[in-house]
């Protein structure tokens, strides 16, 4: 725990001066820099909030990443509902309002773990210790890096090629399905200690790896099923009239979750069987293939042009999952 804890905090300056500069050379102007720090701020506090969940998991405290999961994006929420009632609601705040609850959940959380695990989060750092720690982390972290910039590809091809509102539908689109994932994640981190501690036994991990698609594809395709068949009635109950033209993009990413689940289950499975390095050229394989899709597609296509990138990214990951 220490030297990931430690490893972790070297990391931070880093990459976030990485991303500073970055966002210059692609010349964003500073309202957009400062937002996207203050986002980093809220994404590594709640990294630190998860690594700490992770030791409770060690110790089969499943209960405390529920709890304080719940807790946090409840603060979330609430703060963002208060922001909207009272009129205030601003990006700036509103990245404030992710700052506040994610370091709330965070500093509990250390509390408890000081208090339940007897483990302090001030510890020695021992550089060999933290170097080891990164090198064995490597794939796991192409793989968070990867995937992050696999979503984001849509977005900045549009945003480079047909502006904000081209931006603005098609993450409102994205956005629930993305939501739905907790499903087929929350059931497979449940699995995730017992099948690790029976890796090689290739019958009780293919019995479990066949009951989370067959459950988890049901609720994919339920979810695609509203999305395809009724997505002005999801544009009417969760975002505003002024999508309706672009709810064909509605429909994509309703196909686009069934793929994301099968591709938690696959990726997760994998990783039990220490085979993380085939999810990391995975990763790496669907983001090549989404960044050359959506420079071809969009051009000609538009919005529909990136959601189909995504969508064909997506069933060429799915291929190599079953294939493995």
């Amino acid at each position: 725990f220490a030297r990931v804890w430690n490893a972790r905090l070297l990391l931070v300056l880093p990459v976030l001066l990485l991303n500073v500069v970055t966002l210059s050379l692609l010349q964003y102007d500073g309202r957009t820099v400062w937002l996207s720090v203050a986002l980093f701020v809220y994404y590594v506090l709640d990294s630190f909030a998860i690594l700490i969940k992770f030791a409770f998991r060690a110790y089969e405290q499943m209960w405390v990443d529920a709890v304080f999961s719940t807790l946090g994006r409840s603060l979330l929420v609430a703060g963002l509902v208060s922001l909207w009632f009272s009129g205030t609601l601003t990006l700036e705040r509103q990245a404030l309002v992710y700052i506040a609850s994610s370091g709330v959940e965070f500093i509990a959380l250390g509390i408890l773990l000081w208090r339940r695990l007897h483990l302090s989060l001030f510890v020695r750092s021992h550089v060999h210790a933290m170097m080891s720690a990164v090198r064995t982390s490597i794939p796991f972290a192409v793989v968070n890096i990867i995937g992050t910039l696999y979503l984001s590809t849509g977005t900045f091809v549009l945003s480079k090629l047909l502006g904000d509102t081209a931006v603005a539908s098609y993450n409102a689109a994205a956005r629930l399905p993305e939501a739905a994932q907790f499903i087929p994640t929350a059931i497979v981190n449940a699995l995730i200690p017992f099948l690790s501690r029976h890796h090689a036994d290739r019958g009780v991990v293919g019995r479990y790896s066949q009951l989370l698609v067959r459950y988890c594809g049901y609720a994919g395709v339920a979810l695609a099923a509203v999305f395809v068949a009724e997505p002005l009635g999801v544009i009417h109950l969760f975002a505003k009239k002024e999508y309706e033209p672009v709810a064909y993009l509605f429909r994509y990413f309703g196909l686009w979750a069934v793929l994301v689940f099968y591709q938690i289950v696959g990726a997760n499975v994998l990783i039990c069987l220490n085979r993380e390095k085939v999810v990391m050229m995975r990763a790496l394989l669907a983001l090549i293939t989404n960044v050359v899709l959506n420079f071809l597609l969009v051009e000609h296509y538009g919005l529909e042009g990136s959601a189909i990138a995504l969508v064909c990214s997506e069933v060429i990951s799915c291929g190599l999952y079953a294939w493995v």
